[in-house]
């Protein structure tokens, strides 16, 4: 998928790192909702997970995914649109 407009690019990478933070975090605690966990295994995971998801994105995840976005971005501009063509 191109994305042609910076603002929807940029508003894209930050709503994709949201998405898969709370979708990791919510992998984590499918356990605990359930019940299939000690007690002590769930205060256990409730105390890292946050800082497990954090330590997982920052710096190089959230870097790299950026860089790719605006690389990602600037390769979408040099394609044509539907009413250009391709010249040999």
């Amino acid at each position: 998928m191109v994305i042609w407009d910076e603002r929807v690019g940029i508003l894209g990478f930050l709503l994709a790192h949201a998405v898969a933070t709370t979708l990791f975090l919510v992998a984590l605690f499918v356990p605990i909702w359930f019940g299939a966990v000690t007690e002590a295994l769930t205060n256990t995971v409730l105390a890292q997970a946050v800082v497990l998801a954090a330590l997982y994105q920052f710096p190089f995840g959230l870097f790299f995914s950026f860089i790719g976005g605006i690389i990602g971005l600037w390769l979408g501009s040099k394609l044509p649109t539907s009413g250009e063509s391709i010249r040999h």
